[in-house]
């Protein structure tokens, strides 16, 4: 049987990871991911992955596959942003060159 601060440090993790999706703070989630990471590794270390944190392991890959979704939905809104903002600097460079040729004649 898992300790019960294991079990609370876990399921910690899992809320906190939960709540950071949900507001979307990817910076947050980044750092959160490597304590979890650093968290999954002392447990293993301890051979104390068994029946009770595979369940709690389960909880976390479902987890993790929102949030990967939702980081891959905000990479994309986010380069379509950079794509917009560069198609009008080399639209605006565009006109601008194409102005200045003509004031040269």
């Amino acid at each position: 049987m898992l300790p019960e601060n294991d079990r609370n440090r876990l399921a910690l993790l899992q809320s906190r990871l939960g709540q950071l999706w949900l507001a979307r703070d990817w910076a947050a989630i980044g750092e959160l991911d490597g304590v979890i990471r650093l968290e999954l590794q002392q447990l293993q270390g301890r051979g104390a992955i068994a029946g009770e944190v595979v369940s709690q392991l389960a909880l976390f890959r479902q987890r993790y596959t929102q949030v990967l979704e939702a980081g891959r939905v905000e990479s994309e809104r986010l380069r379509s942003v950079l794509n917009r903002h560069i198609e009008h600097s080399e639209g605006r460079t565009a006109y601008f060159l194409a102005g200045s040729d003509q004031g040269v004649a």
